[in-house]
Parts: C-alpha cells; sequence; structure tokens
C-alpha cells in the first residue's frame, strides 16, 4: 500500500475530470447521458484463448467501471492463478475465484439473482471457456496487435461461433486492439483484418500500451486511481471501449 501511495501521490479527482462520463446511470429507465444500458443482468466473458492479451486487467478495470456508474457488479475469477480476485479485494469489488468450470457455470446462474453484471475473467483453456460461452450472454476479445495474436483470437471467436450455432440465437461480441504502440501502422492492420469477420462488432477504442496500466497490478488500484498524465489518458480509453460494450450489449438485451 505504501508503494501504491509513493506512484499514485495524490487523491483522485472527481470523476468528469478523470473520464468522460458525467452522470451516474439510471438503472430503471436504461439511459445514461451518453449511451444505452441494457437493464437485464448480463454475464460478461472476458477471453482469449492467447496468454497475456490482458484479460485479467480488462475484467478488473470493467468491474470497477461498472462500480463507478452505479451497477452492481460481480467478478468471477476462472483462472486457477487467482489474480483477479486477489486484485478485487483492495478494490471492494464483489469476487470469488472458480478455477472449475462446471462449478463456475452454477455459480454464475445463480448470481443472476443478485447483480446487474457479471464479469468474468477467462482461463486459456479451451474447454472452459466452452463451459463459460454456454451461459454468457457477452464476449469481450482482447486482442494484441500482432499476426500470431490475430491467430489466437481466430480460435477464440471459432469458440463464439459455434455458441451462436448451437444456441440459435444472437450473441455479443466485441474485440478490441490491446496494449497497442502508437505511431504504427500494425494495430490498424489488426484491426482492419478483424472487421472481415463481419458476423461480429470490433470496437473503435484502442488501448494503448503505457507503462501506467502494467503498473496498476502491483499499486494494487486501476487507472482511475491516479492522477497523472498516462493512466488519465488509458482512464478515458478504458471508459470509451466500456461504453461500446454497453451500447452493444443494449442491442443484444
Amino acid at each position: 500500500m505504501q508503494q501504491k501511495q509513493a506512484l499514485c501521490s495524490q487523491e483522485l479527482e472527481p470523476a468528469h475530470n478523470v473520464v468522460s462520463w458525467k452522470n451516474p446511470i439510471r438503472t430503471a429507465v436504461g439511459w445514461n447521458d451518453k449511451y444505452q444500458i441494457a437493464s437485464t443482468t448480463l454475464i460478461i466473458a472476458v477471453s482469449n484463448i492467447k496468454g497475456g492479451a490482458g484479460k485479467t486487467t480488462t475484467s478488473i478495470h470493467l468491474g470497477q467501471w461498472y462500480q463507478q456508474q452505479g451497477i452492481s457488479v460481480a467478478v468471477a475469477d476462472a483462472d486457477p492463478q487467482g489474480s483477479a480476485a486477489n486484485w478485487c479485494r483492495f478494490l471492494d469489488i464483489e469476487s470469488f475465484l472458480e478455477p472449475d468450470s462446471g462449478v463456475l457455470v452454477d455459480r454464475l446462474l445463480d448470481l443472476r439473482e443478485s447483480v446487474d453484471r457479471i464479469v468474468v475473467d477467462c482461463p486459456g483453456n479451451e474447454a472452459s471457456i466452452k463451459d463459460i460461452l454456454d451461459v454468457a450472454d457477452a464476449i469481450l476479445i482482447p486482442c494484441l496487435p500482432g499476426g500470431l495474436d490475430l491467430h489466437a483470437t481466430n480460435q477464440t471467436l471459432q469458440l463464439a461461433r459455434r455458441k451462436q450455432r448451437a444456441q440459435q440465437k444472437r450473441f455479443a461480441v466485441l474485440l478490441f486492439i490491446n496494449r497497442a504502440r502508437k505511431g504504427t501502422l500494425l494495430s490498424s492492420d489488426v484491426a482492419e483484418a478483424l472487421r472481415q469477420q463481419q458476423e461480429f462488432s470490433v470496437a473503435e477504442t484502442t488501448i494503448y500500451d503505457r507503462q501506467a496500466i502494467a503498473n496498476m497490478p502491483g499499486q494494487e488500484t486501476t487507472v482511475w486511481d491516479c492522477r497523472d498524465r498516462a493512466a488519465k489518458e488509458s482512464a478515458r480509453e478504458f471508459a470509451s471501449l466500456f461504453e461500446e460494450l454497453e451500447t452493444l450489449l443494449s442491442a443484444y438485451a
């Protein structure tokens, strides 16, 4: 905690100075001032078979973003390492660790009765991902800007296709470029390649690679708890991405 105070030396500014939202969500209505909010309880799987794509960091920031919006949320950690569940303890986000996908599915269904959003930090195991997607309402896929990473993302998309065909219903899928480097064309090329998958949505928002994000697990916090410029830029990007996700979810709910 001393390290956190040293690296984030000042208190968080009011939310409107850090990210783009201004008013809390009116959940009974289903709208805020900028984007539509799906009013039903939804399970969101954050998944990519590729390790190191940023699933845990995305899950935690999504969970805290929901909290700051006034939406009740729980983070389910399906990775045996338990990184997400441990991180949540420092942020007062409801969470639990359950690497057994069979048990996890039952717990996810039970949680539908008590929270508005359930964010699942998925493992890289294909069998576990399949089990989770059986009950999920959406999948958020971080994709690193590289050819090999694109191949792994396509493997994950194939699992989403199978779910759609098996259940014969619409299933929200949002891909986004994560840890991109500014000033390079590779991220744009990968985004364009992803858009060829016309049945899936690709976010307009890109999350850029910054040390501020990499520091967050060690500081036991998120980018919204730091006032340095890089963290504030990342906070805006995450908020924009999650607004895109909620707009997509509202169309599928």
